[in-house]
């Protein structure tokens, strides 16, 4: 039967395939003989399936006007219907990212120069979110990733607009404190696309300034728990681009979605996407967007989705693929309920563990 467990005693450990031999109250693992994701409760002494609603959420964003708390949330099981405002932040912003875990939703930093990290609980059904720690130094315009143990952010600017080259991490579930530098990326730069398999987080194109010249095809990548160190460059986009944020994933590719090309001052449409664990060479172009836009994702287990965006207009729509997604176009499925919404974090509770066995 499902359980509810105490947040603040999840254990920080993931098995895959295999029972743990010595289980800790909150671990979870994926059993292979009746395809269920289980969780240990240390006060019984037993293993208990998980049953997960599964959703994405839009959380903040600007419209040019001015920035929003809102927290949308989308039904993938009914994804015909459009989003629902559902909560707030404790502060409007834009420009913020994020990541998940199997239990929770992190929201990080923002355009209004904080370094708050704002945690939701899934299913997240209403209520305001709490704030539950900082980043040290203060980051904005960044993007971010997780492993099943671990949430990440990388690149972005400070508070005088210096470019920055750091990794941050936390570790799950992270209930407070400071979400400090762990690493770097090779360049110091903002506005990166990132998405990540089981064992590697991919941090992609971006840009130095925004201008001919200072612009990334660069794909690199950091192999988990990634504790200190420089990631490795390992290939390339298909053409430099930046205005990425925060993209998505299947168990078996990554997807860079639309973007800005500094050089013809254009907005994208092209859908790359990498192979993992993605050791070398140049991304694959497989098809479309219906629209050309600097945009951000989530994803379900079967879908990819982009949020609306920007492409010389704030726009409100929501398209989709369906994976592997080898060539195509993407569909339109609708428009979100808090119209023109760009620059978010945009995040899912897509079990992380289940998606990868």
């Amino acid at each position: 039967m499902p359980i509810s467990v105490d947040s603040k005693k999840w254990g920080p450990d993931y098995v895959q395939g295999v029972s743990p031999s010595n289980p800790k109250h909150g671990m979870t693992w994926f059993d292979k003989t009746d395809n269920k994701l289980k969780i240990y409760n240390g006060n019984t002494s037993t293993w208990n399936f998980i049953t997960n609603k599964n959703f994405g959420y839009i959380i903040a964003g600007g419209n040019g006007a001015s920035y929003t708390s809102y927290i949308q949330r989308m039904n993938f099981s009914s994804d015909s219907l459009g989003t629902k405002i559902i909560g707030n932040l404790s502060y409007t912003t834009s420009s913020n990212t994020g990541f998940n875990s199997s239990k929770h939703g992190y929201s990080i930093t923002g355009s209004t120069l904080v370094s708050i990290i704002s945690r939701i609980e899934f299913p997240f059904d209403s209520g305001i979110v709490s704030n539950v720690g900082n980043t040290n130094p203060t980051i904005v315009q960044t993007s971010g990733f997780n492993s099943s143990n671990y949430g990440y952010i990388a690149g972005g600017e400070d508070n005088s607009s210096n470019r920055k080259s750091s990794i941050f991490r936390l570790t799950f579930p992270f209930d407070s404190g400071t979400m400090g530098v762990n690493g770097n990326i090779n360049q110091s730069k903002r506005s990166t696309s990132t998405c990540n398999s089981s064992n590697h987080g991919f941090i992609c194109g971006g840009s130095y300034t925004e201008t001919i010249g200072f612009e990334f095809s660069n794909i690199d990548r950091v192999t988990f728990p990634f504790d200190s160190g420089t990631s490795n460059n390992v290939g390339n986009l298909t053409t430099t681009k930046n205005l990425l944020w925060q993209q998505f994933n299947s168990s078996i590719h990554g997807f860079i979605t639309g973007g800005y090309y500094t050089n013809s001052s254009t907005y994208l449409s092209s859908i790359d996407r990498i192979t993992f664990p993605f050791d070398s060479g140049t991304a694959n172009s497989t098809g479309n967007l219906n629209q050309s836009k600097a945009t951000s994702g989530f994803n379900s287990t079967q879908y990819g989705f982009t949020v609306c965006g920007y492409n010389g207009s704030y726009l409100s729509s929501i398209e989709r693929i369906t994976f592997p997604f080898d060539s195509g176009t993407s569909t339109l499925i609708y428009n979100l309920f808090e119209q023109l919404t760009n620059s978010k974090c945009s995040i899912d509770n897509t079990d992380f563990v289940l998606q990868f066995i």
